[in-house]
């Protein structure tokens, strides 16, 4: 759902995962399910903090490969961000 202010146009972003994924989102530490709500043309940053960042393959955005440790999506439309990791040996 978008949302109109006085600043523009306000979309959710939303970052999925496995349980037991720590993740910094513009900074912050955060897990996997965060929802937030961006201004429309802004950047939302995603990194994964843990031991996780060893089997980390790359994220799928909105359907699109980005093959990137840290991400930087600028946020044109409704958002979804999942890791991808390699299988376990």
């Amino acid at each position: 759902m978008a949302y109109f202010f006085s600043e523009g146009e306000c979309l959710e972003c939303e970052v999925r995962g496995p349980r037991g994924i720590n993740y910094e989102i513009d900074g912050y530490p955060e897990s996997a399910g965060y929802r937030g709500m961006y201004f429309k043309r802004k950047k939302i940053t995603v990194k994964i903090l843990d031991q996780t960042r060893d089997i980390f393959s790359h994220w799928i955005v909105n359907g699109e490969k980005v093959e990137t440790p840290c991400l930087e999506h600028e946020v044109l439309t409704k958002t979804c961000i999942e890791p991808v990791f390699y299988p376990y040996s």
